[in-house]
């Protein structure tokens, strides 16, 4: 080591080192602003019903039969696909016959 380490200074000393660690003095709030008047109890609240009830349509529903045939065939062209890739089915006599329609 370089030398000996000097003694810290002790909480007696630590106001001669530090005299002007008082506490200052926190300035003074508003005061707060006055409450709100209280609801008077006779007001009745309007209710979220609206007054004249309109006739509903029944709700028109969704065809969805469209997108279930697309998910199919692209879930069958996919497993086809891997199936001929796997060496599983041979399709390569069909793609003779296929190539009319594609150009």
């Amino acid at each position: 080591m370089m030398g000996d380490i000097p003694e810290a200074p002790g909480l007696s000393d630590l106001d001669e080192l530090y005299p002007e660690a008082e506490e200052s003095e926190m300035p003074l709030l508003p005061p707060m602003p006055p409450m709100m008047a209280p609801v008077p109890e006779a007001v009745e609240m309007p209710s979220g019903e609206p007054l004249e009830s309109e006739p509903e349509e029944p709700p028109k529903k969704k065809r969805k039969w469209l997108r279930r045939i697309v998910l199919l065939a692209v879930i069958s062209g996919g497993a086809a696909t891997g199936a001929h890739y796997a060496g599983l089915v041979d399709l390569s006599e069909y793609f003779a016959a296929l190539e009319p329609y594609f150009p």
